[in-house]
């Protein structure tokens, strides 16, 4: 009777393990599996980005791996059209940028390079900013910067911060701005530290076209 026992135990053991294995399979031919390719896709296989057609006055930058010299920033014109180094007027209007990254590159191999490695960005004509400000000096990323869609100024802080903010050595008690409006050409002196330390002082704002110039402190 225990041998009898100890075999009924075994036989349930074995079919509850077996239980087991068969819902674990049925989870498994559940789980279809997953491309690398389609990771971030939608349902075209695209990006919405990639997928996007340029147009007539959207803004273009083209880059070419180790060839400096055919880089290019410029619009699509009335027809679609764009001018690049070496190859001239090139018709992209209509296409995704996969298709105009392949055009370009098919373009350059043709006649110029052996394998070109192409980058290709735009920005949509009805994206574009109200202008730009530029921002010298002790900053983390010096540059000329966009406004933001629909603003006509911004402060003085929110500029700085498109340029990453201050560095170490950055006088903030002593930023000068630059305005040419027609034939004047005005130089501001802020203090931004005052302004950031004391609510009644009031905020400076830079419109399109300033140019912001942060010195390095004195030590």
């Amino acid at each position: 009777m225990p041998e009898f026992k100890r075999l009924l135990s075994s036989a349930i053991i074995s079919l509850c393990l077996l239980g087991l294995n068969s819902n674990a399979q049925e989870r498994l031919i559940q789980v279809s599996p997953v491309s690398f390719e389609d990771l971030g896709n939608g349902s075209s296989g695209e990006t919405s980005s990639e997928s996007y057609r340029l147009r007539p006055d959207d803004a273009i930058e083209l880059t070419v791996y180790r060839e400096d010299d055919l880089s290019t920033k410029t619009k699509l014109d009335k027809d679609g059209s764009v001018v690049l180094h070496l190859i001239g007027e090139v018709r992209l209007g209509g296409m995704t940028l996969k298709e105009a990254r392949k055009t370009i590159g098919d373009l350059y191999r043709r006649d110029y390079l052996v394998d070109p490695q192409i980058t290709l960005t735009y920005t949509p004509r009805d994206a574009e900013s109200s202008g730009t400000v530029s921002v010298l000096g002790s900053v983390a990323k010096a540059g000329v910067f966009p406004l933001p869609k629909g603003k006509e100024r911004i402060s003085l802080r929110e500029a700085i911060a498109m340029a990453g903010g201050l560095t170490r050595y950055g006088n903030e008690s002593k930023i000068k701005i630059r305005r040419l409006n027609g034939d004047e050409d005005r130089v501001f002196e802020v203090n931004l530290k005052k302004m950031n330390e004391d609510a009644s002082v009031e905020t400076f704002y830079i419109l399109p076209g300033d140019s912001i110039s942060v010195p390095e402190r004195v030590f």
